[in-house]
Order: structure tokens, then sequence, then C-alpha cells
């Protein structure tokens, strides 16, 4: 339900709702339930400006999906806490986990976790004026959208590199339009 609350844009419903279930599951050692629950709670607290929420609920799930080797929780959990580490002005360690995040989702062939992070990947490199990266993340990210037929990230692609393609720097390459494979 917390998920449907989340996709219905009910995010104070879905983070009740998620720790009512870390409530129940919390008396049971930590397991992939309880990891996945975590990084999903954290990524909801973060969306709702929670950041210093987050990070102990991040942890949780970070560590339960390294011990137990859940490549989507870890890969899911690595994209948050790139977002958590940002919103501190840690830009350095964000990136790094960011990369760490779509590396992992790539490897395990993971498309929705890898294709939030090369969303949230192109975003960082066009906020940061390396505008030619975010425009060749977004066409390797359209691409995959389309190859696994995923409709929400084939239009998120299209109109995220909308803004990088229309910089300054990227008209005189020819780049002032969407990038498509």
């Amino acid at each position: 339900m917390a998920e449907v609350d989340f996709y219905e844009d009910s995010l104070t419903a879905a983070i009740t709702r998620m720790q009512a279930a870390l409530a129940v599951l919390s008396s049971d050692p930590v397991d992939a339930d309880i990891a996945e629950v975590s990084a999903q709670l954290g990524r909801l607290l973060f969306f709702v400006g929670r950041s210093t929420e987050a990070l102990p609920h991040l942890e949780i799930a970070l560590a339960a999906a390294e011990r137990l080797a859940l490549q989507e929780t870890l890969a899911q959990a690595l994209n948050t806490k790139s977002l958590v580490l940002l919103a501190a002005r840690r830009p350095t360690e964000s990136d790094a986990l960011l990369e760490k995040a779509l590396s992992v989702a790539l490897a395990g062939d993971l498309h929705e976790a890898a294709l939030r992070a090369y969303f949230n990947l192109a975003e960082r490199k066009a906020d940061t004026g390396r505008i030619d990266e975010a425009l060749e993340i977004y066409r390797v990210a359209l691409a995959h959208a389309r190859r696994v037929g995923d409709t929400f990230y084939d239009l998120s692609m299209q109109a995220g590199s909308i803004t990088p393609a229309a910089h300054p720097g990227a008209v005189g390459r020819g780049a002032c339009r969407p990038p498509m494979p």
C-alpha cells in the first residue's frame, strides 16, 4: 500500500505505512524485507525534505544489502544516499555513490534501478554544466528505457534532455533536440 501511496503522491501516508511496517519487522534480525523497507523509507523521507531522518534508514538498508547481496536494494539505497549527501553539500561523495549505484544496477541487470541512476546522474551532470556528458547519459538511458519497454523512463529521459540540449554550449553542436537513438 505504501507503494500505491507513493505513486498517488501521498508521501505522508506512504511514510506512515513504511514506519508501521518497520515497527512490526524490527523485532526480527535485519533481513531482506527490513533492508528494502528501510531503503524505500529513506527515499520517501528524502522526498519530503527530511534528509536527516532518511540517512539512518539508508545506512540500515546499505549494511543489510551488502551483507545479504541484495543488489537491487543496494543500488537504490546508494542512489538515494547520493541525493541526501548532495543536499548536505557533499558533492564529491554524492557523485561517487551515484556512479556506484549505476554500476551495481547495470551489473545486476536491474533496469528500474539503472534507469533511476541514469536519470539522476544526467541531471547532476547538467546541473554542474557538463552538458555533453548529460546529453550522452540521456541518450544511453533513453535507448535502455526503450529496449526494456519502460515508458515512464522513456518519457523522463526525453523530457530531461530538453533543458541541457538547449544550453548555449550545446547549440553550436546541433544538440538542440532530445537525443534519439
